[in-house]
């Protein structure tokens, strides 16, 4: 990373202000990173937008590589086309997650930027654990996480579809990407903890290190807890019931 080459805000310009970086409400993107203490952009990333390489690019917003106050950081930029007007809310419930641990570090927000911890490692779409122990840490520590989120009250909406939402820093999970989280209406069904646990039976390695993940009782422990039975010791059940990989799947 240290050899990435370095942008002025102008510069990356393109990128922060994508798919519209004529537009009138670039100046205020590039004014507001400038407030918030970004000094530079990294030309370092997975993809590429505009010229410059990126962390990530939504139908929302730009993720790029930066540095702040002489740091490098993930910063997220709405976009100049998106349909919302700020990240205030998103900026709110990253705050909530990041506090337990849930998501990366949130160092500052404003109403077209957030300023966070960056976590290089891999999505859950890409990852490729070296073994099944591996991988077996790292399931449970994900379920952890959503357990976390449910008693905070917060859902995220698109945990059913987790290889984008789930960044890994070796085995530590973290849950990104809170633009579509809304606060869990009293009595409802849907859980962050589920829709997890779905998403995860897609994955042929969480089947391998959780021989538990696509059987009945699983499923009848999430039934309980979609009812509302949402205590630690539902979560021990769940995970319990996710079972341990066998010696011969862990060659």
């Amino acid at each position: 990373m240290s050899s990435a080459r370095l942008l002025t805000l102008d510069e990356a310009r393109p990128a922060l202000c994508y798919p519209k970086p004529e537009a009138p409400g670039c100046d205020d993107t590039i004014a507001e990173l400038e407030r918030l203490g970004v000094e530079a952009v990294v030309d370092q990333g997975r993809l590429e937008v505009a010229g410059v390489r990126v962390l990530g690019k939504g139908w929302a917003s730009v993720v790029v590589y930066a540095v702040w106050r002489g740091r490098r950081v993930a910063v997220k930029v709405l976009r100049q086309d998106a349909r919302r007007s700020s990240l205030l809310w998103e900026a709110a419930a990253w705050s909530v997650a990041s506090s337990l641990g849930i998501a990366p570090k949130l160092y500052a927000f404003g109403r077209r930027a957030l300023v966070t911890e960056a976590v290089l490692g891999p999505r859950l779409d890409e990852y490729r654990p070296s073994n099944c122990w591996e991988a077996w840490l790292v399931l449970r520590r994900l379920l952890v996480k959503a357990w976390l989120l449910d008693v905070a009250g917060l859902l995220h909406n698109e945990l059913a579809r987790p290889g984008g939402q789930v960044l890994l820093d070796g085995t530590e999970p973290y849950i990104v990407d809170y633009e579509s989280a809304t606060p869990m209406r009293r009595g409802s069904r849907r859980t962050n903890l589920a829709q997890l646990v779905g998403g995860l039976k897609r994955y042929r390695w969480a089947l391998k290190a959780a021989p538990g993940l696509a059987g009945g009782r699983i499923t009848e422990l999430l039934r309980s807890y979609k009812e509302g039975r949402r205590d630690h010791g539902a979560l021990e059940e769940v995970v319990e019931a996710l079972g341990v990989p066998s010696r011969r799947d862990c060659v």
